[in-house]
């Protein structure tokens, strides 16, 4: 559609953003996940489908890797010992 390649548009992507696509892909869908853990009204596993991630186990690694802190450590509101959004 904008006559260009993906090899392209993510190298583009990464010259402009600083991130590769996959990474803030990530960083929204834990934006989200922090909005839901904070509603409190769903488990990890059920947070974890709704922003797009079949396996909760992934999800948490992720979560752990953008937060510094567990996904539900973050829902009992534990605090991250550095955020790396």
């Amino acid at each position: 559609m904008c006559c260009v390649t993906p090899t392209y548009f993510c190298h583009v992507f990464k010259r402009s953003t600083g991130r590769t696509l996959t990474e803030y892909v990530n960083m929204l869908r834990v934006q989200e996940a922090e909005a839901l853990l904070r509603g409190g009204r769903h488990t990890v596993q059920e947070i974890a489908r709704m922003v797009g991630y079949s396996d909760a186990g992934y999800f948490a690694r992720v979560f752990r890797t953008c937060k510094g802190i567990s996904p539900g450590r973050y829902a009992r509101g534990g605090e991250a010992a550095g955020m790396m959004t």
